[in-house]
Parts: structure tokens; C-alpha cells; sequence
């Protein structure tokens, strides 16, 4: 099952990032932090603690310019952001980065254990909004990033991206379950995901490079697996509005991966037909 993003205007202008530049954003993450006035203010919960932002990323950068990475569950990662957002919306003032994005402070998750229950539609509906969300707040490129584990926020909220070797990137993108819209496997991502080269037309080019670009220029979708019974679900999100890409999706229709791999190798193959060897 695939939840693809409904197709009007408004969904699409979440992907551009006019606007968003990195010290507006960090005024506003500094607004939505959970404060002693607020409705859900609970001094037992780490959320409203000073070390609240290590409870929304997955790594974060120490007054010592130590990379510090979080044990954060992708359950947690969402439950967090959704609390953050009822948060913000039960205010008297709400900060206004949630506008449009269908949230409520009724939302709430379904109650899920570790074995089964996580097919129920209410959840997948509601992480999608959430992703939907984080999009308009961040930008598409940052919340990928964010969310893949490619940027880490540092003591003053800044976002400061980071360059992983292959096995780590591997690794943060299979403990979320991330993959770009040309993979459509089913296999775990094993540590050697992003090594190697991928043949396109004659030119070798970095896997790491192919699936970077894939993210970055059409987009990508998360799964969540249950035991009980076994199923694949997935959240999808495409970068209908892409500068890179213009009208692809509303001429081209892109169906399933094989599309996507072909529209990628035309890119690809397009951009780096001018350098020399290897590519």
C-alpha cells in the first residue's frame, strides 16, 4: 500500500525552498519548544527539558563540536513532532508553522506494540500529515535530510549538514527504512547500500551519487514493516515541483521504480556526459 500526497497546488509549493533559509527556521524552531506556560508542559517529559531537541533529531552537534548520534526510534521521532505540533496548536498564540497542513490537536496515534496493529490506516494517515508538515516548516531538502540522518542541529538550533562514510549513511537510512522511488525492494539495506558503481550507458557512475540524486531530484517514501500479520506499508513523497525536473511528473505520470530508474539514467546521463572517465 502507497499513500501518495493529493494532487492540488498547495501540497506541491510545501516542496519549494524559496524562503527558507536557515537563521528564519531557527527562530521559529526556538518558538514551538515546549515552555513551562503551555498546555502539554509536563517537567517529567524529556521534550520539555533543556535537551528537548535531542528528542527530534536523530543527531545533534555538543557545545564541544562533538557529533553526538541519538538511539531516536521512528515511532519516537514521530510521536515527538506530533506532541510538539499539538503543542503549538493548543496555544492562545499558535507560532502559524502548522497552517494548512491538516493537523489537529485531536490527532493522536493509535496505541501500537512492537509485534503488530502498526497496519492501522489512522497511522499511516496521520504520518504522512506529519511529514507533510515538517516539509512546509523545513523545506523539502532539509526535512530529508533531518530525516535520514544527513543533518544534525547544533546547541544555538542550527542545521548544519553532515557527510557520513557509506556504511553509516547506510545504516541511518535502513534503521528508518528510506529508500529512493527507483528502489522498490524489500530486502533490509544492508551496509554496502550506498557502495560501487551502477553502469548507465557506458558511464560508471557512484551508487552513492545515483541514489543521492534520486532523493534529492524526485523524492523518496519510508516504510513500516509489521510481524503479525507480515506487510510493507509505505509513505511516499515526490518533489513534484523539483527546479531540476519542471514538468516531468504532469507530462511523464511516473508509475512505478523502473520509471523512476529511467527517468533518473536520463538525468544522470544528461549531467555527466561531459566529465571524463570514470563517469
Amino acid at each position: 500500500m502507497i499513500f501518495n500526497p493529493p494532487p492540488t497546488d498547495d501540497f506541491w509549493q510545501l516542496h519549494e525552498e524559496i524562503g527558507k533559509d536557515n537563521a528564519a527556521i531557527t527562530r521559529q524552531l526556538r518558538g514551538v519548544m515546549i515552555d513551562k506556560k503551555d498546555p502539554y508542559y509536563d517537567r517529567n517529559n524529556a521534550l520539555c527539558s533543556k535537551d528537548w531537541l535531542k528528542h527530534l533529531v536523530r543527531i545533534s552537534i555538543n557545545k564541544h563540536a562533538k557529533v553526538q548520534y541519538h538511539a531516536l526510534k521512528k515511532l519516537d521521532f514521530y510521536q515527538n513532532w506530533l506532541l510538539i505540533m499539538k503543542n503549538d496548536l493548543a496555544r492562545k498564540k499558535p507560532s502559524g508553522f502548522l497552517t494548512g497542513c491538516g493537523i489537529s490537536i485531536h490527532d493522536a496515534f493509535i496505541p501500537i506494540s512492537d509485534q503488530k496493529d502498526f497496519e492501522e490506516i489512522r497511522n499511516h494517515n496521520l504520518i504522512f500529515k506529519i511529514d507533510w508538515a515538517l516539509i512546509k516548516f523545513l523545506g523539502y531538502i532539509r526535512f530529508f535530510m533531518l530525516l535520514s540522518g544527513m543533518i544534525a542541529i547544533d546547541e544555538d538550533n542550527n542545521f548544519i549538514p553532515l557527510r557520513h562514510d557509506f556504511k553509516t549513511q547506510s545504516n541511518l537510512l535502513s534503521e528508518f527504512d528510506i529508500r529512493p522511488l527507483h528502489d522498490d525492494s524489500i530486502t533490509k539495506i544492508d551496509d554496502d547500500y550506498l557502495e560501487g558503481y551502477i553502469s548507465i550507458e557506458g558511464m560508471r557512475v557512484p551508487k552513492i551519487l545515483v541514489v543521492s540524486n534520486s532523493f534529492f531530484t524526485f523524492g523518496y517514501y519510508h516504510q513500516f514493516r509489521t510481524l503479525n500479520p507480515p506487510k510493507i506499508l509505505a509513505i511516499k513523497l515526490t518533489r513534484q515541483n523539483s527546479v531540476f525536473l519542471k514538468d516531468y511528473f504532469n507530462v511523464f505520470n511516473p508509475q512505478n521504480a523502473r520509471d523512476y530508474m529511467e527517468a533518473l539514467h536520463l538525468y544522470l546521463k544528461d549531467t555527466f556526459k561531459r566529465f571524463p572517465p570514470p563517469f
